[in-house]
């Protein structure tokens, strides 16, 4: 951990362009390679705090398009087409909530557990976690709809990736220049959820 700068160029690039963390540029660097939101997409953010991502994806679906974000804890919002939620996307009445809309065209993760070091507990909060955006994607997704989820590293991530891959037109496995060098965190793209 000696290496690990909080405070990197991209953190920085963040404060100077306005956005509210540096994993604004993770969701713009997926969004320039796949093109995963289009303009008028309905997109809903798992684990949308600090809201980044939702800054990002309201740029993308511009006024016509509509961002709903859940969290756990309140993300304060400053965009007439973004709205966000509190609560758990294991909770059967927050997926409830979310599915009150059409369904998606986009969902997004770019969550993470809180890491331990110690390397079993790690890995079952970081299988736990995805299984549970998963799950959302599996719920909430339209048919033809687009997915990325951050997985790191590990045996039960590469389960869940060769899963997903099964259920979309493209998968892809990618690692971004905007992940901190240090990281073994990697997304999975699916573009066009397919009919089971």
């Amino acid at each position: 951990m000696a290496n690990y700068k909080r405070k990197d160029h991209l953190y920085q690039k963040a404060k100077e362009d306005g956005y509210r963390s540096r994993a604004a540029y993770k969701l713009k660097e997926i969004q320039k390679k796949y093109h995963l939101i289009r303009r008028g997409d309905l997109v809903l953010d798992l684990g949308c705090w600090p809201g980044s991502w939702l800054e990002v994806a309201s740029e993308c679906v511009n006024e016509e398009g509509r961002v709903v974000g859940i969290d756990l804890v309140q993300t304060e919002v400053e965009y007439k087409n973004c709205e966000t939620v509190v609560g758990d996307i294991t909770d059967r009445e927050a997926i409830a909530l979310l599915k009150r809309a059409r369904p998606y065209s986009v969902v997004m993760s770019d969550m993470s557990p809180k890491l331990t070091g110690i390397t079993l507990a790690d890995n079952a909060n970081i299988e736990e976690i995805c299984l549970a955006a998963e799950a959302v994607m599996e719920e909430c997704l339209g048919l033809g709809g687009n997915f990325v989820v951050k997985m790191f590293k590990s045996q039960e991530c590469n389960v869940i990736a060769n899963r997903l891959k099964k259920r979309f037109d493209s998968c892809y496995r990618t690692e971004l220049d905007s992940s901190r060098s240090s990281s073994n965190e990697f997304y999975l793209i699916g573009i066009g959820k397919r009919q089971l």
